[in-house]
């Protein structure tokens, strides 16, 4: 049986993960994004961005590459909105979900003050995230991440901001 209250939590639960992995991000609190948010291994796609093939990776080698894309920006921002959960109505006939996928609107606008022209740089996509639900594994936080795919959709500024990422 999936219950309403269960369905409820659930919802809150992974609007959570899919806004604190960006939020956490912005802070560099690696270890939250580790931690709390990441499965121990993740699938990422950012073809949309850079091209090459989605990858199968270990959260804290992912969190580590993060580290270093961002290490060489003075700010950054992630708006995440639009936050599409798709999980099923509450039912005595279904068991309680253990997987959900998700859909979310993000605006980044980050900012490098020692480059030429236009510090700024500002862009809009969708993530497409799948989330696994395991409370033996941690109680607190048992909605973790354990795909996302990036599609971009619009850029504004000045690339160099990004290019080269450190």
């Amino acid at each position: 049986m999936y219950s309403t209250e269960e369905y409820l939590l659930d919802r809150a639960l992974i609007s959570d993960s899919v806004t604190k992995i960006l939020w956490y991000l912005d802070r560099h609190d690696w270890e939250a994004l580790t931690d709390t948010v990441l499965t121990q291994t993740v699938h990422v796609d950012y073809t949309s961005l850079v091209g090459g093939d989605p990858i199968d990776i270990p959260s804290r080698e992912q969190v580590e590459t993060w580290k270093g894309l961002v290490s060489g920006l003075d700010a950054m921002m992630h708006n995440t909105n639009g936050v599409i959960i798709d999980l099923p109505l509450p039912s005595s006939d279904i068991e309680r979900p253990t997987k959900a996928k998700v859909t979310a609107n993000v605006v980044s606008t980050v900012m490098k003050r020692s480059i030429d022209g236009d510090p700024f740089l500002q862009n809009g996509w969708f993530y497409e995230y799948v989330l696994v639900r395991d409370a033996q594994v941690d109680p607190k936080h048992p909605w973790k991440i354990a795909g996302l795919k990036n599609n971009a959709s619009w850029v504004k500024g000045n690339m160099a901001v990004v290019k080269p990422y450190k």
